[in-house]
């Protein structure tokens, strides 16, 4: 599917699930899910999504904000974000990285705003 934010390539595979009322209900799943490489400059803000963000970073660095908080993501990190408040990510290199999305009301990781973690390089 074609990228749907401002900001990235064309080489960008985004896609999107459809649970079942079962799923919904009772299990927890992904909203949508890709691999997004970025243009220099990329930049994108949303004032409330009612979901989480987790991305890995493969290459380049992101900058990532949630809330009242920010921080700078290297490749091998990891950013995962309570998009429920003003969220963003920009990088002014040719970031990529691995994303999903899943549904806030499933999650209770409230106390959690931006986590980079260093996951060791093969």
């Amino acid at each position: 599917m074609k990228p749907p934010d401002k900001g990235l390539l064309l080489s960008s595979r985004v896609d999107f699930t459809i649970p079942s009322p079962f799923a919904r209900e009772h299990l927890y799943y992904l909203i949508q899910y890709g691999r997004y490489q970025c243009v220099p400059g990329y930049e994108v803000k949303r004032d409330f999504l009612d979901m989480y963000l987790c991305a890995y970073v493969r290459s380049g660095s992101l900058h990532a904000f949630c809330g009242e908080q920010s921080a700078d993501a290297a490749a091998g990190q990891l950013v995962l974000m309570d998009c429920r408040l003003p969220t963003g990510t920009a990088s002014p290199s040719r970031p990529s990285f691995s994303g999903s999305t899943f549904p806030a009301a499933k999650a209770r990781l409230q106390q959690y705003r931006l986590l980079f973690p260093r996951i060791p390089q093969p």
